[in-house]
């Protein structure tokens, strides 16, 4: 291993708020799917771009069942975590934790790429 261990501690940091960030950043392309889809039909290509590179993360990011579904309720039909919960028959506490498990493995796959880009 190369550094010593605070740097590799730092490093790892580092890698951490990255991942944290590309949390943040999927929720929000999460949200504002449907916005960009709506762009897109309208001639926009980096929306275009935008959304083929989410629906590839997803793809790869092999979500659940449980988890696609409970990105279909809240960011593509606009349900509430306790609606989308009615709709799943599970509780508003467990759809949260799909959509934060979703969001990290979605986050992941973003992460992977930046860090092939950066080794290229």
């Amino acid at each position: 291993m190369k550094g010593s261990p605070t740097q590799q501690s730092n490093g790892h940091f580092q890698d951490e708020r990255r991942r944290e960030k590309y949390e943040v950043q999927v929720t929000r392309l999460l949200e504002n799917r449907p916005y960009l889809a709506e762009r897109r039909y309208k001639g926009d290509t980096s929306a275009c771009d935008v959304l083929l590179d989410l629906d590839g993360a997803m793809t790869m990011a092999a979500l659940t069942n449980r988890q696609a579904e409970a990105i279909f309720y809240v960011f593509d039909r606009g349900c509430t975590q306790a609606s989308a919960a009615r709709h799943m028959n599970i509780t508003q506490q467990a759809v949260r934790q799909l959509l934060l498990a979703a969001c990290r493995k979605i986050a992941m796959i973003y992460w992977y790429w930046e860090r092939d880009e950066a080794d290229e």
